[in-house]
């Protein structure tokens, strides 16, 4: 049993080192990670969901899209009935923003 069996995490920059880093501890303490990154790092994403395949998925994520949000939110909820925590990684201040008003 992992300190976060059943959680439910999204990432963001999840495809960038520290992302990934952090989605791999995630997984590790049991969450279930949504590894979201945006268009110039699809691969990286793609590939880092694979190897933590089936506690991680990537979502393509373009942290100033509200529609990506409302998308990357939906489709979470939607497979894991919910979200628990949220991380920002590199954030600006769009961003958090639109992460407020869409997941909170």
């Amino acid at each position: 049993m992992g300190l976060l069996d059943t959680r439910i995490v999204l990432v963001t920059g999840g495809a960038t080192d520290l992302g990934a880093g952090l989605s791999r501890l995630l997984v590790a303490q049991g969450a279930h990670v949504l590894v979201a990154d945006g268009c110039s790092r699809v691969a990286e994403g793609v590939r880092l969901a694979d190897e933590l395949a089936p506690h991680a998925r990537f979502e393509l994520l373009e942290t100033s899209s509200e529609r990506d949000w409302l998308a990357t939110l939906s489709d979470g909820i939607g497979r894991y009935g919910g979200l628990d925590v949220l991380v920002l990684v590199q954030p600006d201040a769009e961003a958090v923003a639109l992460a407020l008003r869409t997941a909170g």
